[in-house]
């Protein structure tokens, strides 16, 4: 393995110990990769998580800094059935998935969207295969 190999792998041991430690690990052979794989994951989940709040932001003129993934779409963002609309049409430019008016309008919440998002992405990858 090379020196640049090494150093890119993204996470650092004191990240790997913590990562393992809160998956109920060690930071030994298989709990490693382990902890990569969900490491990835959460960034995935963050990197979705980003760009919904970055939509809802441009849709809703709120700080994404002020959203949580707990936000009440419609209590806390002010966010009505135009703007769940819009929402949907922009997650589907961004993402590349369809959303159907049902699910957007169910959504009541931030992380809502975020798993809405994720199940389109599994079903759009799932009929590819």
């Amino acid at each position: 393995m090379s020196t640049a190999e090494g150093s890119t792998s993204g996470i650092s041991e004191d990240t790997k110990r913590k990562l393992a430690q809160s998956l109920g690990g060690n930071v030994t052979g298989s709990s490693v990769a382990s902890a990569k794989e969900n490491h990835h994951d959460q960034l995935e989940n963050g990197e979705v998580l980003g760009e919904v709040t970055r939509i809802l932001e441009a849709t809703t003129g709120i700080e994404r800094e002020e959203m949580s993934s707990s936000a009440r779409l419609d209590e806390d963002l002010n966010v009505d059935s135009l703007s769940k609309v819009d929402t949907a049409v922009r997650l589907e430019e961004k993402f590349g998935v369809r959303i159907e008016e049902d699910d957007i309008m169910q959504a009541s919440t931030v992380g809502d969207l975020v798993e809405l998002v994720e199940r389109k992405q599994s079903e759009k990858g799932e009929q590819r295969d």
